[in-house]
C-alpha cells in the first residue's frame, strides 16, 4: 500500500510540476499535453531523404523497387550456391561488428575522444557520397561542406575513370572552421578508386 502511495504522490508531482494538464479521477489519472514538442534546429528537414522518396513511390504494385534491393528477379544460381557454401562455414554468417572493429575503435577513441565536431564547426563531404553523411554531421551540429566529383574535360558521363576530384577546389574548402572530411572510399560503382586525386 505504501509503495502505491508513493507511485501516486510522485505522479502527481510529475504532472503538477511540468507544462502538464492534469484531470483526475477516483481510480485513474490522465494528463494531456498542453505544449506540442518542437526539435532542435538542427534536425529540421532530416525526415526528408531519398531514402523516404523512394518507400513512398516504391509503394505503388506496379513499380521495382530497386533503391533499397527489392529487385524482382532471383539471383543468378551460382550467386546462390555461393551463398549456401559460405553459410556452411562456422563464425562466417554475420556481418562485420556494427560498431567497428575493436582494435581500430580504440585507437580513434585516443586520439578523438568523445567528439570531434562542435556547434558550427564544418565537415566536408566528397560527393557521391552516402546520404546517411549530411545528416550525420547536422545532428552533430556541425555545416556539411560538400564537394562533387568533376566530369574530366571532353568526357561524356560513362566510366568511373572520367570523374576526378580537383585538388584546388577541394582545398578551397578548408577554413579555420574544418573539423574533418569524409572520403567515401570505396563507394558506389560510380566512384573512381584508386583515384590518384585521393592520394592526399
Amino acid at each position: 500500500m505504501n509503495a502505491a502511495r508513493h507511485v501516486l504522490k510522485c505522479y502527481r508531482f510529475a504532472c503538477h510540476s511540468t507544462t502538464l494538464n492534469c484531470s483526475r479521477s477516483f481510480s485513474t489519472s490522465q494528463c494531456k499535453m498542453t505544449t506540442r514538442h518542437k526539435n532542435s534546429k538542427r534536425i529540421e528537414g532530416l525526415d526528408k531523404n531519398v531514402w523516404v522518396a523512394f518507400t513512398s513511390v516504391a509503394a505503388d504494385p506496379s513499380i521495382v523497387n530497386l533503391g533499397q534491393g527489392f529487385p524482382d528477379i532471383p539471383p543468378p544460381s551460382y550467386v546462390k550456391e555461393a551463398l549456401a557454401e559460405a553459410s556452411s562455414v562456422d563464425r562466417m554468417n554475420q556481418y562485420t561488428r556494427g560498431f567497428g572493429h575493436p582494435s581500430l575503435v580504440k585507437a580513434l577513441s585516443q586520439v578523438y575522444g568523445k567528439g570531434l565536431v562542435e556547434e558550427g564547426d564544418e565537415v566536408i563531404i566528397i560527393e557521391p557520397f552516402f546520404d546517411c553523411y549530411v545528416p550525420m554531421v547536422r545532428m552533430a551540429g556541425a555545416k556539411p561542406v560538400l564537394i562533387p566529383l568533376r566530369l574530366k574535360s571532353g568526357k561524356k558521363t560513362g566510366t568511373s575513370a572520367y570523374w576526378f576530384l580537383d585538388p584546388k577546389e577541394l582545398s578551397s574548402k578548408f577554413n579555420s572552421k574544418t573539423k574533418a572530411i569524409i572520403i567515401n572510399t570505396p563507394n558506389k560503382k560510380n566512384v573512381p578508386q584508386g583515384n590518384r586525386a585521393f592520394s592526399f
